[in-house]
């Protein structure tokens, strides 16, 4: 099974995007197997509306470990699955507490088994923030994109100036594909998923 890992900057939307695709995909729960960076895994089994309240929040680095789900995506008659993890938010500095330096250098270093890569960025905060896309996002694009398939997300289309942050990550990154969404209302997940069943 191909793992399409889900990375960029804390707050950006990469688990709500997990959350919201896997039920977008016809899943009627959300089933996770979590693995923290001492490599100890649990599971957990939660109803979307629970998903979102226990694993989404406003403030930074809620993920500290990385979560992964089996998102189902059908190709006309054939259904193929696909594994998503989500990951714990990246950023430039180090001034952070320690399970969010561990979780950080998790990703990182689980980052090299990944077969494809899905790299969001937060569009209305690319419009008013000069650091984004950070260095961080520059170094992301330049590893993963010449290591496997490679698609960046535009998140938070839903927010004011967000197409004036779509088209400064167009700007940044224009060897790439940039697909603008909504991970919140599930807007652009058609043509997400379109281009996932191109690398699988």
């Amino acid at each position: 099974m191909k793992r399409c890992f889900i990375l960029g900057q804390p707050n950006s939307g990469k688990t709500l995007f997990m959350i919201n695709l896997a039920e977008y995909c016809g899943l009627s729960s959300l089933e996770l197997l979590v693995t923290d960076s001492l490599g100890e895994m649990k599971t957990l089994s939660l109803c979307f509306e629970d998903a979102r309240k226990d694993l989404v929040d406003p403030f930074p680095h809620r993920t500290l470990s990385l979560q992964h789900a089996t998102v189902p995506l059908k190709k006309g008659k054939i259904k193929i699955s696909i594994q998503m993890v989500d990951t714990v938010g990246l950023s430039d500095s180090l001034d952070h507490p320690e399970p969010v330096r561990l979780g950080m250098a998790h990703t990182l270093k689980q980052i090299r088994s990944a077969d494809i890569v899905v790299h969001i960025i937060d569009a209305p905060r690319a419009a008013v923030d000069l650091d984004v896309p950070a260095f961080v996002d520059l170094e992301l694009a330049r590893y993963a994109s010449c290591k496997c398939p490679y698609l960046v997300l535009a998140n938070k289309m839903d927010l004011p100036r967000a197409s004036e942050g779509l088209a400064k990550i167009k700007a940044t990154f224009p060897s790439s594909t940039v697909l603008p969404i909504s991970a919140l209302k599930k807007r652009g997940f058609r043509e997400v998923k379109a281009h996932l069943l191109r690398f699988i």
